[in-house]
């Protein structure tokens, strides 16, 4: 639980600088990954390998490679919490699991 100002933003100034703090971690992890949550996150197709205007055909890159590993890594990164933005939640006194606004 943490109070709020009237624009619904953290009152306590220690919560309103962890939840900043863990939003920009979060989003340098995201960007390492590749994820774009503008976008909806990530693709659930497979990379184009190749593509032509003429006849209308694309090639999809399903070969079961390193790849494979990586989109998994992408995927977890799109809907899980980074190691470091729990760090500086937890820290606040903030952590992930149960917060409610009070």
């Amino acid at each position: 639980m943490y109070g709020v100002d009237d624009a619904g933003l953290p009152s306590d100034a220690t919560v309103l600088e962890a939840f900043r703090d863990a939003t920009c971690a979060q989003v340098a992890y995201w960007v390492g990954a590749g994820v774009d949550p503008v976008a909806g996150g990530i693709s659930t197709t497979a990379p184009v390998r190749g593509k032509s205007l003429g006849s209308g055909r694309v090639e999809y890159d399903t070969a079961v490679s390193g790849s494979v590993n990586a989109f998994q890594a992408k995927r977890a990164a799109a809907v899980t919490l980074c190691a470091e933005a729990h760090m500086i939640l937890q820290q606040a006194g903030v952590t992930p699991s149960g917060v409610q606004r009070g």
